[in-house]
């Protein structure tokens, strides 16, 4: 059997996949100081005690921008349902913190981000549940990227 890849490897592969389809990547937390061309974003939660936000933090491991359309990337070698839940999670309930997290990193302003799009990436040669409302990146251990988009997206594109 193959094995899966390394989360470094998927990560700079996909950064640099984005980069070549004209994606401005923004920032996110690349694994185990994997680049350091990626500035990091801290999502603190701004519905829990000042004191106690630390505690309520969260990274992505990618942030892409292109035509007001903001990717949300989750790398991780095989797929992991906590990344999905992560994800769903941040962009139902978390919509303002991760727009105050890129105007406070970035001289972006929420106004020019109209649509939120959530990604996971991992080794071609994982299994996956049917992930409607997600891109996904499949990545082969020559770091050649595959998109898969889900049945609800439609625009988003990397020509």
């Amino acid at each position: 059997m193959e094995e899966k890849l390394d989360e470094g490897f998927i990560f700079y592969h996909v950064l640099h996949f984005l980069k070549k389809h004209g994606w401005r990547v923004i920032g996110g937390e690349p694994p185990d100081g994997t680049s350091d061309e990626v500035q990091r974003i801290v999502i603190r939660n701004s519905n829990k005690p000042k004191n106690l936000v630390n505690k309520y933090t969260q990274k992505v491991d990618l942030m892409a921008i292109k035509s007001q359309t903001l990717l949300l990337i989750e790398l991780k070698p095989s797929f992991d349902i906590s990344d999905k839940k992560k994800l769903d999670f941040l962009n139902e309930n978390q919509k303002d913190d991760i727009s105050n997290a890129i105007e406070e990193r970035t001289e972006i302003k929420r106004e020019n981000i109209t649509h939120r799009i959530k990604c996971l990436g991992f080794s071609n040669i994982s299994s996956y549940p049917e992930l409607d409302d997600f891109i996904v990146f499949l990545i082969d251990k020559k770091g050649s990227v595959e998109i898969k988009k889900g049945k609800n997206i439609s625009r988003v594109t990397f020509d």
